[in-house]
């Protein structure tokens, strides 16, 4: 594989792109679409996998980098061409037909709150970041987040993670990017806040970190987990390590600190993209808990509101659309859920929540790849 891993908003499905060729194949990142088709892998909650859908016509010359699906059956793709913006197949298809021309360059596809969401690197962003309309595939680039860049100014934006965790604010108000620049550019993990329509420079955990801390330079994988008002972010590093930071200071609070190291990736293999494995019910894993906070409260029935009508965050029952019956399952789990842990709490290898993050292994060259991916 070469791109970056999606869980489905209802969290029913994995996504990820690679290549229909052999492990070891050389010249893939340059190839012709059409002489090397590029493959969507989908992984459901069995975890069997699917890579029937190989493209002959998406990501020329260039890479493909992310897959988003909320059904299962119908994928939005991100890929690196200068030339091509987000593209569209159903599963099984030969070929893609365009669904948004612009921002091209793209690095990671993804939803949140039922919006759709995409990172680039083109120089004609104004941010890296950019809300795409689901009818007529306009973009809007979102205020107050750098536009692309690889020095010391802008940001080299790759997976992205967003979270509600203010209930002042409608729909998703807190962003974490994964910013791939060196460490002498403050490449790292950046967040942001929307306050009164911009989103706002939180800091991070960027630059240089301290001796004897892990390195968080070069980021490419992102995906966090929301406990009360704790936000638990783990993420992919140069292809060689998996970190994560803890970020408690809220909706709008200056994020700090240092990364923990979790894993070192083995020889002959590489950390690539990062998600939640898929799993039955809701986003959260308890019915009801729409914003995956481990929570069935008031929050969640904000965000039931917000969703109503569209395939947000709260579809507890998988019909493609927030809707009554969703009110009905948090009702019934209301005042469910785990307590909250200590500020200290990062789950440690082997705990249940890291059991639940799949990163994806460049595997060894004598083993052929995921059924081609």
């Amino acid at each position: 594989m070469d791109g970056l891993i999606n869980r489905s908003p209802n969290g029913q499905w994995l996504t990820l792109a690679g290549y229909d060729a052999d492990v070891g194949t050389t010249g893939l990142s340059t190839s012709a679409a059409g002489t090397v088709n590029r493959v969507v892998g989908r992984i459901n909650v069995s975890g069997n996998i699917d890579t029937s859908t190989a493209l002959n016509n998406w990501a020329g010359g260039s890479t493909p980098r992310s897959v988003i699906t909320t059904d299962g059956n119908h994928f939005l793709l991100a890929g690196g061409s200068s030339s091509q913006g987000i593209r569209q197949a159903n599963l099984g298809d030969t070929t893609t037909t365009s669904f948004s021309t612009q921002p091209t360059t793209l690095r990671h596809i993804d939803m949140f709150g039922g919006e759709l969401f995409v990172s680039t690197g083109s120089s004609t962003a104004t941010a890296a970041i950019a809300q795409i309309d689901q009818s007529t595939g306009a973009p809007t680039y979102l205020p107050g987040v750098p536009a692309p860049g690889t020095a010391a100014v802008g940001i080299n934006a790759y997976q992205f993670w967003m979270a509600d965790l203010s209930g002042a604010v409608a729909g998703p108000d807190t962003l974490y990017i994964a910013d791939d620049r060196s460490e002498a550019n403050g490449g790292g993990l950046r967040k942001f806040s929307l306050v009164g329509g911009t989103w706002v420079d939180n800091g991070g955990v960027v630059g240089v970190q301290p001796t004897g801390a892990p390195a968080v330079s070069d980021l490419r994988g992102l995906t966090g987990v929301v406990s009360g008002s704790n936000v638990a972010l783990y993420a992919t590093r140069n292809g060689t390590t998996l970190l994560s930071f803890l970020d408690t200071t809220g909706y709008n609070g200056a994020f700090s600190g240092t990364a923990t190291l979790l894993a070192t990736a083995q020889a002959n293999t590489v950390f690539k993209g990062i998600d939640l494995t898929p799993g039955s019910g809701a986003p959260g894993g308890i019915p009801g808990d729409f914003n995956n906070d481990t929570f069935v409260n008031g929050a969640d029935l904000a965000q039931w509101r917000g969703d109503f009508g569209v395939n947000g965050e709260s579809d507890a029952d998988n019909d493609s659309d927030s809707d009554g019956n969703d009110f009905l399952i948090w009702q019934r789990n209301l005042g469910t859920g785990g307590a909250t842990p200590a500020a200290a709490g990062i789950p440690e290898p082997g705990a249940a929540t890291l059991l639940g993050i799949a990163a994806a292994l460049v595997v060894r060259r004598r083993r052929r790849s995921l059924n081609r991916l």
